[in-house]
């Protein structure tokens, strides 16, 4: 039995999902100054 209790994702899937969130959040937030908002961003 494996000590995980959560599935685990394939590291491609993660990284390409990294790759397609930090793209959605360079296009949605590269006009923004306030550091919060960026930060505060759903894709970050």
């Amino acid at each position: 039995m494996s000590p995980y209790l959560y599935p685990v994702i394939e590291t491609a899937q993660i990284e390409t999902t990294f790759l397609e969130l930090a793209e959605q959040w360079r296009r949605e937030t590269g006009m923004l100054f306030v550091t919060s908002k960026i930060a505060m961003h759903s894709a970050y």
